[in-house]
C-alpha cells in the first residue's frame, strides 16, 4: 500500500504545464545600466510599463473555473514508463485555493486528491484516513519503481493555476525584463521565471541550485490563444548532477469541458 500511495502522489504532483531552458541570469544591484539594466528593472520603473500591463490585466481577468483532463505520464528509465489518469479540477478565484481529483481510466473511481492554497498542500488517496499536510513548497516522495528520491516543486503548478502575480513581482527579489516579457523571481536559492505573451502565461521555469533540479511548464504555441486554463499544457523535471541532466518525468495534459466564470461551493474543497 505504502508504494501504491507514493506512485498516487508522484502521479498526482506532475499536474501541468515544457520550455527550453534559458541561461542562468546573472541579477546586480540597482544603478548600473545598459542591456543588463534594461533586463532587471523593479516592478514600478515606468520602462517596465509594457510588462506590467500585460500582468495586471491577466490577473484582474482571472476567474473561476472547472473541468476535465487527460495525462499521459513519461517516467523511468529513458522515460520509458507511460500511465495514462484522468481528472477534474476546481479552482475558486476568490480564496485561489485548487482541487484535483485523479481518478482511474476505466471505471473513473478517484484514486487521489489533493487540495491547496497559497500557503498549505493536503494530499488524500482513496481508502486512505490520513491526510497528508504540509506548506506550500516542493513534495518529497520516492519512486516506487527505481525507489529514488524525486522532488516536485508543487509551487509551480499551483502558480500556472492561479495567476495571482502581482504581489510577488512587487517585491525587490523580482525582475522584470519587457524586452523578453520575463518575469525572474529569487526566492533564496531558487529561481522562477515567467514567461508573458500578450493574452498569458507562456512558460514558467523553476530552478534551485540547493535541490539540483529544474522544472519547466509550457503552453505549446499552437494553444496560446489566452485561455485559462489553456487546451493543452506539457511539463518536465530534471535532475541536474554537475553539468549532466536527466529528464525524470514529462507530463503531457489535455483539458476538456472547461466551465468558467463559475460559483464553486465551499464544500468542494473539503475531502
Amino acid at each position: 500500500m505504502k508504494n501504491i500511495l507514493q506512485n498516487l502522489f508522484l502521479i498526482s504532483f506532475l499536474f501541468t504545464l515544457n520550455h527550453c531552458t534559458s541561461d542562468r541570469e546573472v541579477i546586480k544591484d540597482e544603478g548600473y545600466t545598459d542591456t543588463k539594466q534594461l533586463q532587471n528593472l523593479r516592478y514600478n520603473d515606468q520602462r517596465a510599463k509594457s510588462l506590467v500591463e500585460i500582468v495586471e490585466k491577466l490577473e484582474k481577468n482571472s476567474v473561476s473555473f472547472t473541468g476535465e483532463f487527460s495525462m499521459k505520464i513519461l517516467s523511468g528509465e529513458k522515460l520509458r514508463e507511460v500511465n495514462n489518469v484522468n481528472g477534474k479540477i476546481f479552482f475558486d478565484r476568490n480564496t485561489g485555493k485548487v482541487k484535483i481529483q485523479l481518478m482511474e481510466p476505466f471505471f473513473g473511481l478517484i484514486i487521489s486528491q489533493i487540495i491547496s492554497d497559497n500557503t498549505i498542500i493536503k494530499i488524500k488517496s482513496s481508502g486512505q484516513e490520513k491526510i497528508h499536510e504540509q506548506e506550500m513548497g516542493d513534495i518529497h516522495m520516492v519512486d516506487p519503481t527505481s525507489r529514488k528520491p524525486i522532488v516536485i516543486p508543487y509551487p509551480i503548478i499551483y502558480f500556472t493555476i492561479a495567476q495571482n502575480f502581482i504581489e510577488e513581482f512587487k517585491s525587490d527579489k523580482s525582475y522584470l525584463s519587457p524586452s523578453e516579457k520575463r518575469v525572474l523571481v529569487k526566492r533564496g536559492k531558487d529561481e522562477y521565471k515567467y514567461f508573458f505573451y500578450e493574452k498569458g502565461l507562456s512558460s514558467l521555469e523553476y530552478s534551485s541550485t540547493e535541490r539540483n533540479m529544474k522544472a519547466i511548464c509550457q503552453v505549446p504555441e499552437k494553444y496560446r490563444n489566452g485561455d485559462h486554463p489553456p487546451e493543452r499544457l506539457t511539463t518536465r523535471v530534471t535532475e541536474i548532477n554537475g553539468e549532466l541532466e536527466k529528464d525524470t518525468s514529462q507530463v503531457d495534459i489535455q483539458y476538456k469541458n472547461v466551465r468558467r466564470n463559475v460559483t464553486i461551493p465551499a464544500n468542494t474543497f473539503n475531502f
